[in-house]
């Protein structure tokens, strides 16, 4: 199991403020945006050689809070991956 957790801070957002001194439209970004994931991997042991670890397969979820305010409610985003990959 993968678990982990991030929060971020953002200054300024140029995509959701628009240009700096410009009379650009925008929203009201949130300053803070965390982050939870949580995932299953599976290793295939016999795959390692003296080169590289093991060949792997992981599925994560990752959920975000919402990035600016609106009129509407904004949801969170929730988005998967899958990876096959190798350690190296």
């Amino acid at each position: 199991m993968v678990f982990g957790a991030e929060g971020r801070g953002m200054a300024y957002n140029l995509f959701l403020q628009g240009r700096p001194w410009r009379d650009d439209p925008g929203v009201r970004p949130r300053r803070w945006v965390v982050e939870t994931m949580a995932g299953l991997r599976l290793d295939f042991p016999g795959t390692r050689e003296r080169e590289h670890g093991p060949w792997f397969v992981q599925f994560r979820t990752t959920r975000r809070t919402a990035e600016f305010r609106a009129p509407m409610p904004v949801l969170r985003h929730t988005v998967g991956s899958l990876t096959l990959g190798i350690d190296f």
